[in-house]
């Protein structure tokens, strides 16, 4: 697993650097631009739970089910502070490492969707030249 950041003295040891958890910068390079979108999508949907998890374990069982197990945050600002730091670099180290695949990902929506807008474009102005030349004026 790359790093962008290594996490050192964290509070709650693994599932802290859980957070970090990304693929390999080769299996990036070499993965289809499908599967990279499906991991970046995996990567955003699973994190929460990871912090939920992280939560569960630093502030307790009483404090997670109040927080709405741990989807929201609790009253401790030191641990939520380590969670806000260590997101906002989980979330960098991921831009980074998929940086060049989603260039080409939007490249690619690009290409796709110049064709699409200029055919509609088309089809608004026939379809208002047709209504004015058969009579429905405003």
């Amino acid at each position: 697993m790359s790093r962008f950041y290594e996490p050192q003295n964290m509070p709650c040891g693994p599932r802290m650097e859980a957070l970090y958890n990304l693929p390999d910068k080769a299996a990036v390079a070499d993965s289809s631009l499908l599967t990279v979108v499906l991991w970046m999508i995996l990567i955003d949907c699973k994190r929460p739970f990871q912090v939920a998890l992280l939560r569960l374990q630093a502030a307790g069982f009483a404090r997670w089910l109040v927080s709405l197990c741990g989807m929201r945050a609790t009253n401790q600002v030191k641990l939520e502070h380590a969670i806000v730091v260590a997101q906002r670099q989980a979330a960098l180290s991921k831009r980074i490492l998929f940086l060049s695949r989603t260039q080409q990902v939007f490249h690619l929506w690009h290409v796709i969707h110049r064709p699409f807008s200029f055919a509609f474009a088309i089809q608004v102005l026939l379809h208002i030249s047709i209504a004015l030349f058969l009579g429905y004026r405003l």
